[in-house]
């Protein structure tokens, strides 16, 4: 049976081949000090581990001002009680206060450059890559890095990007849900060109109201039944929409037609 001091022994040599280097975020809670606590990419965990208080025993080398630091974990050792401590280089000073829960920490996370315990556990339902992509590509391209996402947090790094610009750039709605948000809220200004898109909206089937999500995929499944129907070569997706519906009209206007001569000729025999 492992001891304590056995068990942060194997610790300590396990995550010195595979965390030296990678970044965790930090807080020191008082000016000029050494020991800092580690907290994680979520409030909800953070207030779990007590803001770092029953996490890994976290020093640095160099004193810190009050607030929070990415850190680069320079080395892992057992102190003289037999317990595990970890040695950080505070590499970027982040401010007083700090977002956990902020998108942006998920996309830079996608480096691979933070350690394994304390990556985000967050489940994003969306993330603007295009946006963001527009807004960095011309730096981006300029600065010969293979991959935005080490580009960008480079630029983080070096105080030449923020967190916000970061977050506000994923957080951009796609044209669609703009559009989608439009329709929602202006059904009279559509359902004169566009009668039956208005007439066939879906709501929400537990809110019963109309929603960005239902109506997002309304239009998106609308798009792809035009493609796949062979429709033509519109373009315009709301054009796209009402041909489907028109096709399907015509379909079982044809199909009701056929039913009533194919009875008008049952009843003539």
């Amino acid at each position: 049976m492992l001891t304590e001091q056995r068990w942060n022994a194997f610790q300590k040599d396990r995550l010195t081949e595979t965390e030296i280097g990678k970044f965790v975020l930090c807080q020191a809670k008082e000016d000029n000090i050494t020991r800092l606590f580690i907290h994680q990419f979520s409030k909800w965990m953070s207030a779990f581990t007590k803001e770092g208080w029953w996490d890994t025993f976290t020093i640095c080398e160099k004193s810190c001002v009050k607030g929070f630091y990415l850190c680069q974990i320079e080395e892992f050792k057992i102190d003289k009680n037999g317990y595990l401590n970890m040695v950080v280089y505070p590499n970027k000073f982040i401010g007083e206060v700090i977002d956990e829960d902020a998108i942006a920490w998920d996309y830079l996370h996608m480096t691979n450059k933070f350690a394994d315990k304390y990556k985000s556990q967050h489940w994003r339902a969306r993330f603007n890559f295009a946006n963001l992509n527009n807004i960095f590509n011309e730096r981006f391209e300029a600065s010969g890095y293979s991959n935005m996402e080490n580009f960008i947090f480079a630029g983080f790094i070096q105080g030449e990007i923020t967190l916000e610009e970061i977050s506000d750039a994923l957080e951009e709605k796609y044209e669609i849900e703009k559009l989608a948000e439009d329709i929602n809220g202006n059904l009279k200004k559509y359902s004169e060109k566009y009668p039956l898109l208005v007439k066939k909206l879906p709501k929400d089937e537990s809110w019963g109201m109309y929603m960005t999500r239902c109506t997002v995929n309304y239009l998106q499944d609308k798009s792809y039944e035009y493609d796949r129907l062979k429709l033509g070569n519109e373009n315009n997706i709301l054009n796209q929409v009402e041909e489907v519906f028109k096709y399907w009209e015509e379909v079982h206007k044809v199909q009701k037609e056929k039913k009533k001569a194919e009875k008008k000729l049952a009843k003539s025999k």
